[in-house]
């Protein structure tokens, strides 16, 4: 993969690329203003975890046990 740096940038001045782009900030931003109203942030960061290990556990038809400590 190559560094950002040596990409040109004229190949991501595109009409299709710069909508999804304006939408995308949009929606990052909408996110970020309802992050700022969770009381304990990194509670919800520290749940993430445990959710994605137990979706993972969950395709494998592995039982999770509750009360898991990070």
């Amino acid at each position: 993969m190559k560094p950002l740096e040596s990409l040109d940038p004229a190949r991501f001045d595109t009409a299709p690329i710069l909508k999804r782009l304006a939408g995308s900030s949009r929606r990052l931003a909408e996110l970020k203003g309802l992050a700022a109203s969770i009381p304990n942030q990194a509670i919800l960061i520290n749940t993430l975890g445990l959710q994605e290990a137990k979706d993972r556990l969950g395709s494998t038809n592995v039982r999770v046990l509750e009360g898991a400590r990070l």
